[in-house]
Parts: structure tokens; C-alpha cells; sequence
């Protein structure tokens, strides 16, 4: 029989690698003004920066000085700073480059890896496509941060583990471990993935009685991870610090994170002209979600039965990360940082999970199906597809009209930033967002201090203390104070105090500004 064009092997790379050139295009033309920022990048841009002037993974602090960097894994850091050397370019700048190479790179090994698990080239390439055009992949990699690095070595641990399970051969073993612990050292959500798949290296060891291949995947896995956490160690207070405390996550945070979940993929666009289909769609992912469990018990229960492995669930090591991703994230908020949000850009490797998951049932249906379930598989994708593309449409032409977060045209042109790059160097920065100074000033800055530890979710003990002391730097000429959102949607009783006795602010652009005069 004369296969169809998509069926060749040939014709399956080029089509894939069309779509990665289109997914890392979208992001150029979405960021005309630079590559997205938030104060985590300001700590990325910074490591790369530091690193290639050949100080170390450091940071700026406050106190005039460099601090070891330990609360974010090095390696996005090092991968920018190597871009930087290359292109001969400020990381800032080398972003631009790195950032749509990474999604070309992942929108390809989503499409490799979903053709492993639904043994079809349509089923792969229709995945990879909704992701190029999707509004959260395009979100996830417009901004300078560890994600599209992570989805990289997440999708290589998959596809290895893939690979190394139908075939358990030492190099495949170790390259599957390796893969796990650069995504640890890409992000620490990549606890996860090694989690995930050291579960399945376990159970296969315990189901067969032979420890070999779980003793390669470890020589992979475990001597980076243990490096970078005896480094931290060594350098910091705490591993990675962090200090366990109890600060159970808020039932309102849970619920948000939940919801984001169940409406991934339902057009956003769609929801705000009828509000109402939004609880449609969470329903219909509360139903996927419960189904998911069922399914994943059932898999493990195939799994330790020791059944063949033509029978063996090639979705277990998907749907498992998704519940051990969940179980990392609550822990994580409950023990160690109450500020982490549960918001989108965190939740996109359970996206790309469902998405791969999804996609396969939907082949399963196709190949299986017959009537009636065929039918309604077929006319679900014919309209559930252009719906989700269009939002990325969308989404892409609101991304490229004034930049993102602190790439925004006006952030960036201010007169403020020469202004403080020439104070003298012992000259003391206070903001609440000292991200933006470290990142265009290069300036260490401290933080506003504030009553609460958005991290512990506690009072600070030295609140008052640190405050006194700002006001009297101020006062002294010794220091300056910048202010970015505290006095346009913050706390006015915050805002109150914080300046209380200062005197009356100068103002630049939009920023208010205390201490030595700033341009006019």
C-alpha cells in the first residue's frame, strides 16, 4: 500500500523541522523589544554575566559585594553565558539567540518523543504544531528564564528512558540518568523527573530481581546532583538556600493551581466572550484528571506483573511525573518557599505532559475506534485545533506591541539608568524591584524591606531594624531609594511607612525617587 506523505520517514524530519523553525521565528517576531524579564532573570542574566567576566556563579548583593548564587542551578546560566561567548554578545542580548534555538530544539523532541508513544508520524506532528502555536509555549519561552532549557533535558530523560527500557543498554541507560540530573541542575523541579524515572529503574529492579540497569541509571543520575548540593552546601547557610519550615500551602493557591490545570488547554479567548464555558472545561478536565489516576494505577499494576514488553504502558513514565510533579510542587510551597506561584510558567511541564498524554489517546482512538468514537475523535480535533492556535495567534500579536515584564519600551528607555550607573560606588540601592537595577544599572541593590518574608511567609524580626536604618542612609546622602510599583498598586499603608519622613519624592519617568537628586 502506498503510504501517505506524512508516513515517511524523510518527509516526518523535514515537517518537523519546519514547525521548529516556525515556533522559534514566532518568538523573534514576538519580542521586538528583547527577550522577556522578571526578577528571576535578573539572578540568570547575572550568573552568565559574572561567569564570563570569570568570577563564578555569583550574584550582586546589596552590600556592595558578590555572593555565591545557590537558590537556582547553574546550568541556563552557563548555556547563556556560552551563548554570550559565542555570539560575542551581553547575555541580556545572547538570550535573543538562545531562547528561540530552545523552542525550535523542544518543539522537534516533542514531536521524536510523541511519535514514540503513539507509533504516528500525524498523531506527532499535530502535537508539535499545537505546541508551536500555543499561547503558554510561546509564554514559556519569551521570558529569560530556566524553562525552556528544563523542557529540553525533560523531553531527552523521556525520550531516553523510552528508548533505554525497549532496549536496556548501557549507553542508553546512562545517557537516560545523565539527562535527568541536567534537568536538576537546570531547574530544581527537575527533582521530578529524576524521581519519576528512578521510581521506574526501582521497580523494574525489584519485579526482576537484577540491579544492573538501575545501577547505570544511577552512574548517570546521581554525581552531578550530588556535586552542585555539596557545593551549596559548602558556600551557603543551607543546600540550596532554603530552611524547611512549615507554611502548609493556602487552599486559594491550591485551588488556582488546580483550575490553571483543568482549563490548559481551553482557548482563554474563547472563555473571556462566554465566561461560562469555563467551568464547561474544567469539568471535562476534572473527568480527564480522575481518569489519568485510574490510569496510572492500572500501568503500575501492569508494570509489577511483569507483563511483556510490547504490553508495557509506554505513557506510565508521562502520567507518573505528572502526579510526582504535583506532590513537588505542594511540598516545595508547604516547606521550603511560600512564594512560589502555581501559576502557568510553573505548571507547563504538566501542560506538555497532558498535551503528549492527550494527543496518544487520541491516535489510540483513531486506531481502535470504530463509529461513532471515531467520529467524534475526528470532529474534537477539527474544532478543538484551530481554537487553540488562533489564541496563540492572538497571544503573539498582544506579546510583540511593548515588551514583557521589564523589556517594556519604557522601563528600558528611562533616564534613570545612566543616572545610576554613574553614583559613586559605595552608594547604597534600595527598590522594591532591585531586579531591574541588577539587570540595565549593574548595580548591587538591596530590597525594600517589608514586614512579611514572602518566602517563609512569617514576619521579619528585623523589619523594623532594616527600615530604620534605609531612612537614616537616605537622609545621610549615603543611599537611594527607587520605587517601581509600591506607590502606583501597592499596600498605601506600606507605602505610608516606608517614606515616612523622607520628604517628598522625585519623580522620573514613572519611578519615585529618594536621595541624591536624580536627572530632571
Amino acid at each position: 500500500m502506498k503510504q501517505r506523505p506524512w508516513e515517511r520517514k524523510d518527509s516526518f524530519i523535514l515537517a518537523l523541522v519546519v514547525l521548529g523553525v516556525m515556533g522559534g521565528w514566532s518568538v523573534v517576531t514576538a519580542t521586538p523589544y528583547g527577550m522577556g524579564l522578571v526578577n528571576d532573570s535578573a539572578v540568570y542574566i547575572g550568573g552568565a554575566r559574572n561567569l564570563l567576566a570569570g568570577r563564578g556563579y555569583m550574584r550582586l548583593s546589596g552590600d556592595l559585594g558578590l555572593k555565591p548564587i545557590t537558590h537556582f542551578p547553574p546550568l541556563f546560566s552557563l548555556i547563556l553565558m556560552l551563548t554570550a561567548l559565542l555570539t560575542r554578545m551581553d547575555p541580556l542580548l545572547a538570550a535573543r539567540i538562545l531562547l528561540p534555538l530552545l523552542f525550535g530544539l523542544n518543539i522537534m523532541l516533542l514531536g521524536l518523543w510523541v511519535r514514540l508513544l503513539s507509533r504516528r508520524n500525524d498523531v506527532a506532528l499535530l502535537a508539535a504544531a499545537l505546541w508551536a502555536f500555543s499561547d503558554w509555549g510561546l509564554n514559556t519561552h519569551i521570558y529569560v528564564l530556566s524553562e525552556p532549557l528544563f523542557f529540553t533535558f525533560l523531553l531527552l530523560g523521556l525520550i531516553t528512558w523510552h528508548l533505554s527500557w525497549r532496549s536496556p543498554r548501557f549507553p542508553w541507560i546512562v545517557l537516560n540518568g545523565l539527562a535527568a540530573s541536567l534537568a536538576y541542575l537546570t531547574r530544581y523541579a527537575g527533582a521530578a523527573l529524576l524521581a519519576t524515572l528512578g521510581l521506574l529503574w526501582l521497580g523494574q529492579a525489584l519485579r526482576e530481581r537484577r540491579w544492573n540497569n538501575l545501577g547505570r541509571w544511577l552512574l548517570g543520575a546521581l554525581p552531578l546532583p550530588a556535586l552542585w548540593t555539596f557545593y551549596t552546601w559548602q558556600v551557603g547557610e543551607t543546600v540550596g538556600n532554603r530552611q524547611i519550615a512549615w507554611h502548609p500551602i493556602r487552599l486559594e493557591v491550591l485551588r488556582h493551581g488546580l483550575q490553571n490545570s483543568l482549563n490548559a488547554f481551553a482557548p482563554d479567548w474563547l472563555i473571556r466572550l462566554f465566561p461560562p464555558l469555563g467551568s464547561v472545561f474544567s469539568a471535562l478536565g476534572l473527568i480527564a484528571s480522575i481518569l489519568l489516576l485510574v490510569a496510572i494505577g492500572i500501568g503500575i499494576r501492569r508494570a509489577w506483573r511483569g507483563l511483556p514488553d510490547a504490553a508495557m504502558p509506554r505513557w506510565l513514565a508521562p502520567a507518573l511525573f505528572v502526579l510526582i510533579y504535583w506532590l513537588f510542587l505542594i511540598v516545595s510551597v508547604s516547606l521550603l518557599d511560600a512564594s512560589i506561584p502555581i501559576n502557568d510558567r510553573i505548571l507547563s511541564p504538566v501542560y506538555l505532559m497532558l498535551l503528549a498524554l492527550g494527543m496518544t489517546g487520541w491516535g489510540k482512538a483513531l486506531n481502535f475506534a470504530r463509529g461513532a468514537v471515531r467520529r467524534i475523535a475526528l470532529v474534537g480535533l477539527i474544532v478543538w485545533m484551530p481554537l487553540l492556535v488562533w489564541d496563540g495567534i492572538t497571544t503573539a500579536q498582544t506579546l510583540r506591541q511593548e515588551g514583557q515584564g521589564f523589556a517594556h519600551r519604557v522601563v528600558q528607555t528611562t533616564r534613570l539608568w545612566p543616572w545610576l550607573m554613574n553614583l559613586p560606588p559605595q552608594t547604597y540601592l534600595y527598590s522594591d524591584r532591585p531586579a531591574i537595577i541588577h539587570i540595565y544599572a549593574e548595580r548591587p541593590c538591596l530590597p525594600l524591606p517589608t514586614p512579611i518574608d514572602p518566602v517563609q511567609a512569617q514576619p521579619r524580626a528585623d523589619y523594623a531594624a532594616d527600615l530604620t536604618e534605609m531612612k537614616a542612609r537616605i537622609q545621610a546622602g549615603q543611599a537611594v531609594l527607587v520605587l517601581f510599583d509600591l506607590h502606583r498598586s501597592g499596600d498605601p499603608d506600606q507605602l505610608a511607612e516606608v517614606t515616612a519622613g523622607l520628604g517628598a519624592p522625585q519623580v522620573v519617568d514613572f519611578m519615585w525617587v529618594w536621595g541624591i537628586n536624580p536627572p530632571d
